[in-house]
C-alpha cells in the first residue's frame, strides 16, 4: 500500500451553485405537492368521519363460542404470565 492522497477533482463553484440551485427547487415543488396531497387526506378523513363512512361496508365480526371462551381464559390469566404461554400464536381479542 501506498500513502499518496487521492487526485483531487478541481470543483467549479458556479457548477455546484447551479446543482444546489435545481435540487432546492425540486424540494420546494415537491414540499408543495406534498402540503397539498396532506391538506386532501385530511379533508377526506374529516368527510368520512362527519358523514359516518369510516367503517362503512365492513361487518362486524361475530365471536364464537371458542373465542369467546379463549378471551376469558386469556382474560382470567393476564398478569400471571401463564396467558403467554398457553396462548402465544393466538392475536388479542
Amino acid at each position: 500500500m501506498t500513502d499518496e492522497e487521492p487526485k483531487k477533482e478541481k470543483v467549479n463553484p458556479q457548477d455546484t451553485i447551479r446543482e444546489a440551485n435545481a435540487a432546492s427547487e425540486r424540494l420546494e415543488k415537491a414540499n408543495t405537492e406534498m402540503l397539498a396531497l396532506l391538506d386532501r387526506q385530511a379533508a377526506e378523513k374529516a368527510e368520512n368521519a362527519l358523514g359516518g363512512q369510516t367503517e362503512a361496508g365492513i361487518a362486524p365480526k361475530e365471536l364464537t363460542d371458542e373465542d369467546r371462551e379463549v378471551a376469558a381464559a386469556k382474560k382470567l390469566l393476564a398478569g400471571t404470565g401463564y396467558g403467554d404461554q398457553l396462548f402465544p400464536s393466538t392475536p388479542k381479542v
